[in-house]
């Protein structure tokens, strides 16, 4: 597969990965919801260094939170409603992997459709997988 910026290119190809992914990594109990994760990520905005990401990454929150109804990829089978209290298990005690979260979970604001909500998240969960 060619590697693209273009997270449409990425569409139907990312639920047979995910399968064979979510099977490998460990997930969190189920006390840990989306709603749950978003306070996480938005105290953890708050106090992060990384200063220029935080305004976007604060929006981001706020757009998952209040357009819920782009949070679930029907092309990919995929919702970042699942996505992400899995990503963000793994991601909030580990230095390297939140650089990567912060990264990606930002650029949702560059593709805020759908696929490009999941595809960045299922970007983290890859290298979660790999980590």
């Amino acid at each position: 597969m060619t590697i693209t910026n273009n997270t449409h290119d990425y569409d139907g190809k990312w639920r047979q990965q995910y399968l064979e992914i979510i099977d490998r990594v460990t997930k969190p109990d189920s006390s840990v919801t989306f709603e749950v994760c978003i306070r996480q990520i938005t105290d953890f905005q708050c106090t992060d260094r990384s200063v220029y990401l935080r305004p976007n990454l604060i929006r981001v929150s706020t757009l998952l939170l209040k357009d819920k109804a782009n949070n679930y990829d029907h092309v990919n089978k995929l919702s970042v409603e699942e996505l992400l209290p899995i990503v963000w298990f793994h991601c909030r005690d580990d230095t390297d992997l939140r650089l990567l979260f912060r990264e990606q979970y930002a650029d949702i604001l560059n593709g805020p459709c759908a696929q490009g909500r999941t595809t960045r998240l299922f970007q983290i969960l890859s290298a979660i997988s790999d980590h």
